[in-house]
């Protein structure tokens, strides 16, 4: 199975989905595609009515990007 094919039980957990494909492009130096994954991505999170959504998530993935900044190849994105 694809990370393009696997489909979300919850919301979260289609939130997380959402923005690991957007760092996925960003890696692979897709901008387009990250471009518009962040708008839809936001758009998306805020009709959620989740309370990790937003807080508590975006933390956590600032700081995987953060601690994995080495390891991305297009760190520009």
């Amino acid at each position: 199975m694809q990370l393009a094919d696997y489909e979300a039980t919850d919301d979260r957990e289609a939130s997380y989905l959402r923005w690991y494909k957007i760092i996925a492009h960003a890696d692979a130096g897709h901008e387009d595609k990250v471009r518009e994954g962040i708008i839809n991505a936001i758009q998306k999170d805020r009709l959620l009515d989740h309370p990790e959504i937003g807080g508590a998530q975006y933390v956590m993935l600032r700081r995987f990007i953060d601690d994995n900044m080495q390891y991305l190849r297009n760190q520009r994105l």
